[in-house]
């Protein structure tokens, strides 16, 4: 979003934060309001290319606490190599 697009969603937000039912938006807002439609309607959507040079590192963790003992755990993929991991949680 540019600074025409933030404009006028802080015109929005402020006004559906009030509890007024009548609104009156600045000369500078609905322009903002304009815009911001007229680049939703006829904008064209931006690309942000991205690469992953390596795999990415997936963890998967979990915890259960059973009477008086805690425990956390989890599971990690490590470029296609799965590791896991298990330990008691103090009380303190």
């Amino acid at each position: 979003m540019g600074r025409d697009d933030r404009l006028a969603m802080t015109e929005l937000r402020n006004h559906v934060r009030s509890d007024s039912k009548l609104v009156e938006l600045t000369a500078e807002a609905v322009a903002s309001l304009r815009l911001m439609l007229d680049r939703l309607e006829h904008g064209k959507p931006r690309e942000l290319p991205c690469a992953f040079e390596t795999s990415p590192v997936l963890v998967f963790t979990d915890g259960a606490s059973e009477s008086d003992a805690n425990k956390i755990g989890g599971l990690l993929l490590v470029d296609g190599v799965f590791r896991c991991f298990a330990c008691h949680v103090p009380s303190r």
